[in-house]
């Protein structure tokens, strides 16, 4: 009855217009008061039966615990805690008490979020991860009441029992011992044991308190922040605008959601969320991003027959379709062969799996035959204290583009620029400098001075037109002069310059890691974006292995199927100088110095590069298109080892055109081929081969880097495969000359061409004769 009259809605305050909740607050007082001291004296009387009810209880007392008075909140507050203290002690776990805790905070947010709150929240701190984005959804008052609930005054509970508890042990061990005392006075000796028995427990469970306390703490911790963080994203999710700028922090928010609901085994409102990030791709255009979605929702569902079974199937045919419509013939395959299995075990409709497995064969048959277009990855790192708190000081990967649709780098740049007015965005592969900080946060500053001027004019129009209210215009207007006046600060750190006096002690470089991190650190102005375009990479070559398709005779086409999904590893290549500090460290830790440069500057020699391997947290495409970097890993490659690569790389891709072109009757898929044959060809008579032998076989390469002997020997073998590769690409093209007569000079050029640097190889780099009988091939 107290619980019923608890939530009746007549009581509650806080919904009632101003003047009468104040009218009925100084006529009656809060008659909630009231009851909860009753409450509070039933559950003294009851004892432990008194938990029992907590699933009746729970809703309304974590309700009322953020609506009453200081004085009567403590008293829900500390009966609340007594529930979830039941509930541990119970299960030894807060899993149950999460459980309810989310079916009452999904219930409350529901409600609360169709409430409109048009008033700024003072309390919400910017700097606090996503609380950004709980600005822009105006989150309701209450909700943040949950949230410091949960953060902090829940907490302090915690702190006073654990006070309690320390205190209460000694205590009870010294009235146990003085009835032992008694008892041995008295000669009963079978009760003076019992004692005994019961002070050694004790004091085993005081010595072992500390592991027990802290294991206890951390989940009692873990339990509110993570009720803390459901109630944000929750509302988040449902109230943040359906606009391009928000669409990635939309995504995220709703994957979050999903990994805890399926963590904790909450079915029905996963299955809630889940619905409403399917609609969110939908609403994006993302494609397949959405059949992937659907695909784990699907996965989300058992099978067993049933309403749920049907779902299921429903789910994998809606991915089809979206896959089909979004031309992702990769994933469909997938889904295909999932639909097909699923019939043959599970419905036993034979002629559906025939029908996918048709189906199948049908978009292989065009993998195949057709070029699909590929999507675009790049690394985002955001840099600053001007970018939103829960992107701050990250990198993400982005997949840009579609199968129907490529988008350039301009307009993936364009994009971010409009997502973050008044950044500065740059293409590069270098991490951040000091110059490229200080001119950033030059542009940051100039960008807010406009912004700030602007709505400083407009609010003293308002001001001296009468229009609104003065006091609160006035304290605006003196809002965005102190806004101003704090440019000042971040242009002074803009235009330090090191050794200048700004920055004391230390040498130069100490100097500018000190300037570079105070920027960074206190700056509010500064929004700095880095964008580096990356290629598909894969975890054998970030083990510094070579992939087993490589050696698979089958074109590029063929070989995306594999390459192009589940990426988890992407690559991004800096070339850096002999000089610079990250060859400098090479050289210290493999005991060898820079290859001397000749007389003549030879570009091979020189040519060190970093191979940046950036590693993401989640395959993609996945369920989103933004994925946060899990870590990067760097390699420095010599000069010899990136010319193996690079010689490796451009056999691969002179196979694959010729693969291409000899199982192909089109005219355009024998530009490729040619394209190849002649540049690789041309360039090797023209000074490529002397190169070579200038840049590593003059003897001074090896003696500077005597560790790279064994890879001689490998980048011999790359340049014979490669003189093998290039014959059969040429006798490939000398078949085609029957289609297209007019390529004959081309390959008569190319024929002659070729025998010359066949025998320019085996005069100076192999050392060897090489028995190749050009006119014998054609």
């Amino acid at each position: 009855l107290a619980v019923t009259l608890l939530m009746c809605s007549d009581l509650q305050l806080e919904r009632l217009p101003p003047r009468r909740a104040a009218f009925i607050t100084e006529h009656m007082g809060d008659i909630r008061e009231d009851i909860i001291n009753n409450m509070r004296k039933m559950q003294e009387t009851m004892g432990k039966t008194w938990a029992r009810y907590h699933r009746t209880l729970f809703p309304p007392l974590l309700k009322t615990s953020i609506m009453l008075s200081e004085k009567s909140g403590l008293i829900v507050r500390q009966m609340l805690f007594d529930l979830i203290m039941h509930l541990w002690r119970l299960h030894k776990s807060f899993k149950p008490a999460l459980h309810i805790t989310v079916d009452v905070a999904t219930d409350l947010v529901m409600k609360l979020s169709q409430i409109r709150q048009s008033a700024s929240i003072h309390r919400l701190n910017k700097d606090v991860p996503w609380m950004t984005l709980a600005a822009v959804v105006k989150m309701h008052p209450l909700i943040i009441s949950i949230q410091e609930l949960f953060t902090d005054k829940l907490k302090q509970n915690l702190k006073d029992y654990m006070v309690q508890e320390a205190k209460a042990l000694p205590v009870t061990i010294a009235a146990l011992r003085t009835e032992k005392e008694s008892s041995v006075a008295r000669s009963e000796y079978s009760n003076a044991q019992k004692f005994h028995d019961e002070i050694l427990r004790l004091e085993k469970q005081m010595r072992d308190q500390t592991s027990g306390d802290r294991k206890f703490i951390e989940s009692f911790n873990s339990y509110c922040s993570d009720i803390a963080q459901y109630f944000q994203f929750l509302v988040i999710a449902i109230r943040i605008p359906r606009t391009p700028e928000y669409e990635d922090d939309a995504i995220d928010v709703c994957v979050w959601l999903i990994q805890f609901l399926r963590k904790i085994g909450k079915k029905e409102q996963c299955s809630q969320v889940y619905d409403m990030f399917v609609e969110m791709h939908l609403r994006f255009q993302n494609g397949t991003e959405q059949g992937n979605a659907l695909l784990e929702y699907a996965d989300f569902l058992p099978w067993g027959g049933g309403k749920e079974e049907e779902k299921k199937f429903g789910l994998l045919y809606q991915a089809h379709q979206v896959f089909q419509k979004e031309n992702s013939l990769a994933q469909c395959v997938q889904v295909c062969k999932r639909l097909a299995f699923a019939h043959e075990m599970y419905s036993l409709k034979f002629m559906d799996v025939a029908q996918m497995l048709r189906d199948e064969a049908k978009y292989f048959e065009t993998l195949s035959q057709k070029d699909q277009i590929s999507a675009r990855f790049y690394r985002v790192m955001f840099v600053g204290r001007g970018i939103p708190a829960h992107l701050r000081g990250k990198s993400y990967v982005y997949r840009s583009g579609s199968a129907t649709r490529l988008v350039s780098v301009g307009e993936f740049t364009k994009q971010i620029k409009d997502f973050f007015p008044g950044a500065k965005v740059i293409n590069t592969t270098e991490p951040p400098t000091l110059k490229a900080v200080q001119t950033a946060l030059k542009e940051n500053i100039k960008w807010h001075s406009r912004q700030y001027q602007e709505d400083l004019k407009k609010k003293e129009n308002e001001l001296a037109s009468g229009g609104g209210d003065a006091t609160l215009l006035n304290a605006k207007v003196e809002k965005i002069k102190k806004a101003i006046s704090d440019l000042d600060a971040s242009s002074s750190l803009a235009n330090t310059e090191v050794g200048g006096g700004g920055e004391g002690g230390g040498d130069e470089k100490n100097q500018e890691k000190k300037l570079f991190q105070k920027i960074i650190t206190s700056s509010q102005h500064l929004k700095l974006i880095q964008i580096t375009t990356l290629t598909v990479s894969n975890a054998m070559e970030l083990q510094g292995k070579t992939h087993h398709l490589r050696h698979v005779d089958a074109t590029k086409r063929h070989k995306r199927y594999h390459y192009e999904n589940n990426v988890e590893v992407f690559m991004f290549t800096r070339v850096i100088r002999p000089t610079s500090s990250a060859v400098i460290k090479y050289c210290k830790e493999h005991k060898c110095e820079v290859p001397p440069q000749g007389a003549k500057r030879n570009e091979y020699r020189d040519l060190w590069v970093e191979r940046n391997y950036v590693k993401v947290q989640q395959a993609m495409p996945t369920v989103r298109r933004r994925v946060p970097v899990l870590n990067i890993t760097k390699a420095i490659f010599t000069p010899l080892r990136n010319a193996i690569v690079t010689l490796r790389d451009k056999n691969e891709e002179i196979k694959s055109a010729m693969l291409q072109a000899r199982s192909s009757h089109e005219p355009n898929d024998l530009v490729p081929l040619t394209q190849n044959l002649s540049g690789v060809i041309d360039a090797a008579v023209a000074g490529g081969i002397a190169n070579y032998i200038e840049a590593f076989f003059d003897g001074s390469y090896l003696k500077s880097l005597p560790q790279e002997e064994h890879r001689i020997a490998a980048f011999k073998e790359t340049l014979e495969a490669q003189l093998e590769i290039l014959s059969k690409g040429l006798k490939v093209f000398h078949s085609k000359l029957d289609q297209n007569s007019k390529l004959n000079p081309l390959f008569q050029h190319l024929q002659a061409s070729y025998s010359k640097m066949v025998v320019q190889l085996a005069k100076g780099i192999l050392k060897k004769d090489i028995s190749v009988k050009i006119k014998d091939h054609f």
